[in-house]
């Protein structure tokens, strides 16, 4: 019954932001063949050998990169590693291995500026429908979430990396898989076919590392991210007041002991927290630590638990002065008996403690 009642916190919580999710890997999924044509175009257009790529670029070839360098200033992506990667390669005479690559990266740097741009409205969207749920849990009116929470989450660290970083960070890395299947082939004295079987397939690889959603689980990095900022927004609607709000996890196939242990657990929003739960590492290096944290804090009481890689759409909720029987009402409409664990406060300690 608690599992089934989690589930329907869960599915209340995330509904929006799964359907923003399907959406956005429809959009994406055509954004990539425009990706991968450009890609083919490239490889075709310079049909060299292998034993070809250390040559000197010939001078229409340093216009044309010029031209595309000035191009991507202009859509503002010739900037940060992306920028200092080119230039690096620059620096030495241009082969055409290293104009190639050049290509390569700018293309797929086009794509993530694409990307990113796609994101951001749903981090709009998510955080705003978030914001809202808490409101309404607290007896608030709806209203517009500040651009600086926004703006606040840009700049917040999840698993230690800000989600600009993360996605630049995964283009590099699809350059570089798609650049070294190139050399390969040409080792091979074939030519890349970027819509080949196998190809199609490396690339397949490459997106479910940003979105994956198959049978209705969700994964990749985005989801990560859409998944935090909808917790932060949740919270941001007791900004400045107070809250106790209870932990739910979402008991999924691939839940960790660290969320079902936490499950039912109650934190303080803007006062000291000081709880137990499973840490660690890797699965094998869990162990019951003692938290003290200040408020909420991503990754520690806050969804998603971070720590060894699973995927957590755990979440808060402010539903705390509702009995078993209210909430059994509001959530399934039903009468029967709401059994399972929670927590109690030992007055002594401050610390929650669990109770079967």
């Amino acid at each position: 019954m608690v599992k089934k009642m989690n589930q329907k916190w869960i599915s209340k919580r995330w509904h929006l932001a799964r359907k923003e999710l399907n959406q956005f890997l429809k959009w994406y999924n055509l954004q990539n063949q425009k990706t991968q044509d450009k890609i083919q175009e490239i490889i075709q257009y310079y049909n060299i050998s292998y034993n070809s790529l250390n040559r000197t670029i010939k001078e229409v070839d340093q216009k044309r990169l010029q031209r595309k360098i000035e191009e991507w200033k202009q859509k503002n992506i010739y900037k940060g590693y992306f920028k200092y990667h080119i230039e690096k390669l620059m620096k030495r005479t241009i082969t055409y291995h290293a104009i190639i690559e050049i290509f390569l990266y700018g293309i797929l740097m086009e794509e993530n500026k694409e990307v990113k741009e796609n994101i951001n409205n749903i981090f709009v969207s998510v955080s705003q429908d978030c914001y809202n749920q808490g409101r309404k849990d607290l007896g608030k009116a709806e209203k517009k979430i500040s651009t600086s929470f926004l703006n606040q989450f840009l700049f917040t660290l999840i698993d230690g990396i800000l989600f600009s970083d993360y996605l630049d960070a995964l283009y590099l890395t699809n350059m570089q898989e798609i650049q070294k299947q190139y050399l390969f082939s040409l080792q091979q004295n074939k030519k890349l076919d970027i819509y080949s079987d196998y190809m199609q397939r490396q690339l397949e690889k490459q997106r479910n590392r940003l979105i994956c959603i198959h049978d209705n689980k969700y994964s990749g990095g985005l989801d990560k991210y859409v998944t935090t900022i909808g917790n932060m927004a949740y919270i941001e609607a007791s900004k400045g007041e107070n809250q106790k709000v209870k932990f739910v996890s979402d008991y999924c196939e691939h839940v960790t002991e660290m969320c079902s242990y936490m499950d039912g657990m109650i934190f303080n929003t803007e006062k000291r927290n000081v709880f137990t739960r499973p840490y660690g590492d890797t699965k094998k290096d869990l162990a019951l630590q003692e938290m003290d944290v200040m408020g909420l804090v991503i990754g520690i009481n806050m969804p998603p638990i971070t720590k060894h890689p699973h995927w957590c759409h755990s979440t808060l909720t402010y539903v705390l002065d509702k009995s078993a029987d209210e909430l059994r009402k509001i959530i399934f409409k039903e009468d029967s008996n709401v059994n399972g664990t929670y927590f109690y406060e030992d007055e002594s300690t401050g610390k929650y403690k669990k109770k079967s």
